[in-house]
């Protein structure tokens, strides 16, 4: 009997289709996106810091789909309460309604987009380039918007773009060498 209830109980947690293993993954996952937050660069003459979360953000999705969101979605319920889930470990609802908060809600929308797509299964790097491009232009024109409110349009807005869009070609690029993936590829070519 005991046998048959660890066996059980064994299968909730590593069956990933089970409810369990993706609340898990994706409590787990929004703490990794906290994490990447943290590493930034604070620009003196800005007030949006530059941080390694878009990486994760734009990365997460193709390797872990929709859990990717339900993360995000985890990450932000997280900050509002007062987590340290953003940058310079903070966490409010007044940092969500400060200047970077349309840049916190990009980041929902952003992750909902590529999360949904199931452009994880896309070998073709200029499809994941679009979708990543067009998440990137979601994200940045929240930002971009909100931040409206606190201070004028200026050209750093232009400079984080420009870093966003070297970091998902960095992403394009870590797919290109992922040597299982290219020896996916290689059998597929042989079956036909």
């Amino acid at each position: 009997m005991k046998h048959i209830l660890y066996k059980n109980t064994s299968k909730l947690f590593i069956n990933k289709n089970s409810l369990v293993y993706k609340i898990t993954l994706s409590f787990l996952l929004s703490w990794a996106y906290a994490l990447t937050s943290q590493a930034c660069i604070t620009l003196p003459f800005e007030f949006v810091p530059i941080t390694l979360q878009t990486f994760a953000f734009f990365l997460a999705p193709l390797f872990l789909g929709q859990i990717a969101f339900y993360a995000s979605c985890f990450w932000y319920i997280q900050g509002a309460l007062g987590l340290p889930m953003f940058f310079g470990f903070s966490g409010s609802i007044t940092h969500i309604l400060g200047p970077t908060g349309g840049y916190l809600i990009g980041f929902l929308i952003a992750s909902y987009y590529l999360s949904f797509l199931k452009i994880r299964k896309s070998k073709n790097n200029i499809t994941l380039f679009l979708h990543m491009f067009a998440a990137l232009l979601i994200l940045h024109s929240c930002g971009t918007l909100y931040r409206s409110l606190f201070a004028p349009f200026n050209i750093n807005v232009i400079l984080f773009f420009v870093v966003d869009l070297i970091k998902i070609s960095l992403i394009l690029l870590s797919l290109k060498l992922n040597p299982s993936e290219k020896k996916e590829i290689i059998e597929r070519k042989h079956k036909c």
